[in-house]
């Protein structure tokens, strides 16, 4: 059963407690619950969750949803939790949600800096092998979390954004030292060895449980508005809106920094890249955020 069908039954039969995945097809279970406390504030709705969409649960406890019960279901937890919010709601307790809203928020928190953490500590074991590619990502996040904030993105897209600007050249780490280093221009053979490290970024995070797409956000990053980026050929929207931050970054730190192979080009050159090239190259929404940025006087940190 998808959100739309449980919104029809519960409009048809008002049952006296309803229970709901988070992620369904059609409408999602926190758009079910928006509209199940707008027609019924009183009814009590309890979230099924795996743990992994802690963003959700926490969207879906601010509109009111009385409770979570973790996947796998167990059938005697699930009794036990129903007869807990019976009782809440005839002695009219609201003390024990709010505690878990706390607690859920705290939780979230405290895996954001973990993760966070693990990133940072990766960062700094990579800046041992290859010290310009780890700069060049810690100076990406820093415009890229500058960016999305202009954008008024949610929170959570900045997180992700951060986490995986900080990680987006890691598949980098399979090139060979000489490519990456090269004083000289490349040749076209090296030019497509470095080109893999898209993909192998992306074979890399993927193997990691994350809460969100962070190995399709690297495989991104390269991929052009028109279709005409690399590995995939995406366009438009079809590419990952972190991954269209991550691209206009990306060009505009590349440019204005040197390369083993030049001297930078500068800041003005960067920006009238994205500049000309917006709605061909680059989103036009990045584009606008990211020259707003600049004429705030954004400075990337050294």
């Amino acid at each position: 059963m998808d959100g739309e069908e449980g919104l029809s039954v519960f409009i048809a039969k008002t049952p006296d407690i309803v229970i709901t995945d988070i992620k369904m097809p059609i409408m999602d279970g926190i758009e079910m619950i928006k509209n199940i406390k707008q027609r019924s504030p009183d009814t009590p709705v309890v979230i099924t969750t795996a743990f992994t969409d802690v963003s959700y649960m926490i969207k879906a406890i601010e509109l009111r949803a009385d409770a979570y019960v973790k996947k796998p279901i167990d059938k005697d937890d699930l009794f036990n939790l129903l007869n807990k919010i019976l009782t809440r709601i005839q002695t009219d307790d609201t003390s024990v949600i709010k505690r878990e809203v706390l607690l859920l928020r705290d939780r979230y928190e405290k895996m954001k800096r973990m993760l966070m953490g693990a990133v940072e500590a990766a960062s700094h074991a990579f800046a041992s092998v290859d010290h310009f590619t780890a700069d060049h990502q810690r100076r990406v996040a820093g415009l890229s979390e500058a960016i999305v904030a202009e954008m008024s993105l949610s929170e959570d897209i900045i997180f992700k954004i951060k986490i995986a600007a900080m990680l987006h050249d890691i598949g980098k780490m399979q090139v060979p030292a000489e490519i990456l280093t090269k004083p000289a221009g490349l040749t076209e053979i090296e030019r497509a060895v470095v080109k893999t490290h898209a993909m192998a970024g992306y074979e890399f995070l993927r193997k990691i449980d994350f809460t969100f797409p962070l190995a399709d956000i690297v495989l991104q990053h390269h991929e052009k508005y028109n279709g005409s980026g690399y590995p995939l050929g995406l366009n438009g929207n079809n590419i990952l809106v972190e991954a269209r931050v991550l691209n206009v970054a990306d060009v505009v730190e590349a440019m204005s920094s040197s390369r083993p192979y030049r001297p930078s080009l500068g800041l003005d050159m960067a920006l009238g890249e994205i500049s000309d090239r917006k709605g061909v190259l680059y989103d036009p929404d990045v584009v606008d955020a990211c020259l707003n940025v600049f004429e705030k006087d954004f400075k990337f940190q050294e």
